[in-house]
């Protein structure tokens, strides 16, 4: 079963079912501060879904478009920093796949701008892949890219 599949089957149940599910589902990529930040970012990223879920189902007014917006800005805001760090970190590491692994922080920051261009259209309906293509970099990212620099890592002060 594909991330997104799995996404969307786990969508069917609780709220916390889901949640718990989502959680479950991040790799440990041997560095706590980096765990626990993947958590975090999980969390607005839930945040971030159900918010997109409400527009889908209602006629959004301009309070709903602006919490939507000032999540996406918070995620942004909290990617970046815990994006930079990672970086920092790899690079003083040498980790010899830092080159690949800045490339997909800029992809993914690029995406962050095409939903947020999506987002200021207030068009529900140009939105509707924002939350599953998240999603899918997201675990992606953390599931197959951060893990490569766990048995660097791993056991280092930070």
């Amino acid at each position: 079963m594909s991330k997104l599949e799995s996404f969307l089957t786990m969508q069917l149940e609780t709220t916390q079912a889901f949640e718990r599910k989502m959680r479950e589902e991040l790799e440990d990529v041997g560095i706590e501060r980096f765990n626990r930040e993947h958590l975090e970012l999980l969390a607005a990223f839930l945040k971030f879904h159900a918010l997109l879920e409400r527009l889908n189902l209602e006629h959004p007014d301009e309070t709903a478009w602006r919490e939507v917006a000032e999540t996406l800005a918070f995620l942004r805001s909290y990617a970046t920093r815990h994006l930079e760090a990672e970086e920092a970190v790899l690079e003083r590491a040498g980790f010899n796949g830092l080159p690949y692994h800045k490339i997909q922080h800029a992809i993914f920051n690029q995406r962050l701008d095409a939903y947020d261009k999506a987002l200021n259209s207030h068009d529900a309906s140009k939105i509707l892949g924002v939350k599953y293509n998240l999603f899918n970099w997201f675990f992606n990212h953390i599931n197959k890219e951060d893990v490569k620099y766990r048995e660097l890592l791993q056991g280092q002060a930070l």
